[in-house]
């Protein structure tokens, strides 16, 4: 029977080789010329290669530890591993929603514009809460009500009901038809990912979850190593998925490349 050990090995083994792909399209596609949506396409998806690569490398400790010295304790740092992989499902989902090559230029232009919203709007907020509007070099609120003023005549807006009007003008919203489709539209059982996305949070959040358990309720004493390599190899294999995601909209965003073998080392 495979250990919890084996089973973290076995997906940092398959992990690594994923990613590796992530790498290689990069480069094919990392000095094109393009147009917005595949500019912005090309941003998040290299920002997944560099949490994959910060993933790894949190496993090089506990891989060095294997190879030098096997024992039964564990050097890793499941929990860092768990909040990098809660921000690889993220960055996933945002890759995907930004990228979806089926959406109209109306619907496209308007999640884009609902995002540079949400972003002004955290600009302001820290700005304000940190008394820092003075040194900003432009008029957050004259850019944010010209921008608001450009999400309300965009005919897909007017096609939502009012109150998801509302909440996507209020600039607090990510995604235009909420984060749940996001997830679905991105490909993910929303169920099962929602589930994940709270036992990473948990370690994210330093939660009661994140604790090294022997019960239901006992706090185990010293190292939990079993407990450590679940929670990593669970963050490992749960991004593969998101991985696998992003590479196969890259190869759809760029055929001629893939056509071509520009991907070959």
């Amino acid at each position: 029977m495979a250990s919890e050990r084996d089973y973290f090995l076995k997906a940092h083994n398959e992990f690594q080789q994923l990613h590796e792909w992530i790498n290689r399209l990069f480069t094919a596609i990392g000095r094109e010329n393009v147009e917005p949506r595949r500019a912005r396409a090309n941003l998040l998806f290299f920002r997944l290669g560099m949490v994959g690569n910060s993933l790894l490398t949190l496993c090089v400790s506990e891989m060095r530890h294997h190879e030098s010295e096997p024992t039964n304790i564990s050097v890793l740092d499941d929990s860092s591993i768990a909040s990098l992989g809660r921000t690889l499902l993220e960055t996933c989902v945002m890759f995907m929603y930004i990228s979806e090559p089926a959406v109209s230029e109306d619907e496209w232009l308007l999640r884009e514009a609902v995002l540079e919203l949400h972003g002004l709007k955290a600009r302001h907020r820290m700005a304000k809460h940190c008394g820092l509007l003075e040194a900003e070099p432009v008029d957050l609120h004259e850019i944010m009500s010209t921008l608001e003023q450009t999400i309300l005549a965009n005919p897909i807006l007017q096609r939502l009901d009012a109150e998801r009007q509302k909440k996507v003008l209020a600039g607090g919203e990510l995604y235009i038809n909420g984060r749940r489709g996001a997830i679905k539209e991105a490909g993910f059982d929303v169920e099962h990912f929602e589930g994940m996305y709270v036992f990473l949070s948990n370690h994210a959040h330093a939660g009661p979850v994140s604790f090294h358990h022997t019960g239901s309720t006992k706090m185990a004493s010293g190292v939990a190593p079993d407990f450590q390599y679940r929670t990593s190899g669970l963050a490992l294999e749960y991004g593969m998925g998101a991985l696998d995601l992003a590479c196969q909209r890259m190869f759809h965003l760029y055929p001629a490349i893939f056509l071509t073998r520009k991907t070959k080392h």
